[in-house]
């Protein structure tokens, strides 16, 4: 038994609706590598953003402290907004507290 390649190209059949040309060569156009490049970044930088916040103590310490309380999404961005309004406090500062606590929920 000879195991010599082919001296012929092979055929490549394409199912039907697809042009044959774009299965073929598997090089991606310009246009694609930038839109593909584009995806990157923004992933890159989304994640660079999630590790900086996490990383953080305050807002990890905010996050645990909410979670343990079961505050609602809605809830975190109360307190949030009314811990700015208070030159700037932590928030952490006002989830220890039950009086901030309930003054923030309540506005």
């Amino acid at each position: 038994m000879s195991t010599t390649p082919p001296t012929s190209p092979t055929t490549l059949v394409a199912p039907p609706g697809i042009d044959p040309s774009i299965t073929q060569g598997g090089v991606l156009s310009p246009s694609a590598w930038i839109i593909v490049a584009l995806g990157a970044i923004s992933l890159a930088i989304v994640l660079i953003y999630r590790r900086q916040r996490q990383t953080d103590p305050c807002e990890l310490a905010f996050k645990t402290v909410s979670r343990k309380m079961g505050l609602s999404r809605n809830e975190i961005t109360q307190i949030r907004r009314h811990a700015t309004e208070i030159d700037g406090a932590s928030p952490v500062a006002i989830l220890l507290s039950p009086e901030l606590t309930a003054s923030a929920l309540k506005v």
